[in-house]
């Protein structure tokens, strides 16, 4: 199992210039890799941290190679125990790189999990729910862009908010006035293989407050849209933990600390 130890300056090396360790110094700056382990053997680690774990892991791949390439260490690297470390930490990160969207994974910690950050094909259900997810999100985006364009072409003045009960548009009384003219017969639109129709009589409008000047407009097809797709929020946050959950446990009993 890859461990970063100390590594006893031998023979080979006396040769070696101060220059070169002045470039080995730059990529010592690696962060308690061992307070990594103990996290992931735990189950405690947090998925935003596995990228801070990559950018370590990478600077310790970055001094090996400036070792390398200054000849430095040469008899120490080519013994077959740290030969095979080396090719451990590499199988290592692979790993965790095939699994894990990483750039994903650093916007959450477990309590806040709001997306998926596993790579697709990990998970055929992670994969099905936010394929599901994108249908709803581009009918959310097709219905407010359809709106706004029969106002004006080429605008956003209708606009999609999300509250405690759901989605909703929101829209100037104005611009409501407006598109209520122009809004005279039903519109259609496909998503994927699904057909939807916008009626303009369903449409129902209820002030934001008193003294605004907005309104929260809503139909029949976009409350039901709204309800399921929190649904399809909260399945999917749930299974990405006990997949996260699980990952870890595969992890660990794969490779034991990094």
């Amino acid at each position: 199992n890859p461990t970063i130890k100390a590594v006893p300056v031998k023979e080979d090396s006396m040769d070696t210039k101060i220059p070169v360790w002045k470039e080995l110094e730059k990529h010592m700056r690696i962060k308690d890799v061992e307070r990594m382990n103990r996290k992931i053997n735990l189950k405690t680690i947090q998925p935003l941290e596995w990228i801070e774990l990559e950018q370590d892991l990478t600077k310790v791949n970055q001094l090996l190679e400036v070792i390398k390439k200054a000849n430095v260490l040469k008899n120490f690297l080519e013994e077959k125990e740290n030969a095979d470390l080396v090719q451990d930490l590499a199988t290592t990160q692979a790993y965790y790189k095939k699994v894990l969207d990483l750039d994903q994974a650093a916007k959450y910690t477990l309590a806040g999990v709001e997306d998926n950050f596993f790579k697709p094909k990990f998970d055929d259900e992670l994969d099905n729910i936010g394929f599901k997810i994108k249908h709803y999100e581009q009918f959310f985006k097709t219905m407010t862009r359809s709106l706004s364009n029969m106002i004006t072409p080429g605008t956003d003045y209708v606009a999609l908010k999300r509250g405690e009960g759901g989605f909703y548009l929101t829209v100037t009384k104005t611009r409501f006035a407006q598109l209520k003219a122009k809004f005279k017969d039903p519109i259609s639109f496909m998503i994927d293989t699904t057909n939807y129709t916008i009626d303009p009589t369903e449409l129902v409008e209820t002030p934001v407050s008193k003294k605004s000047s907005n309104l929260n407009v809503q139909n029949a097809t976009l409350t039901k849209m709204s309800l399921e797709l929190g649904v399809l929020h909260e399945e999917l946050r749930l299974r990405v933990i006990e997949k996260y959950y699980g990952f870890l446990e595969d992890f660990s009993r794969q490779f034991g600390t990094v």
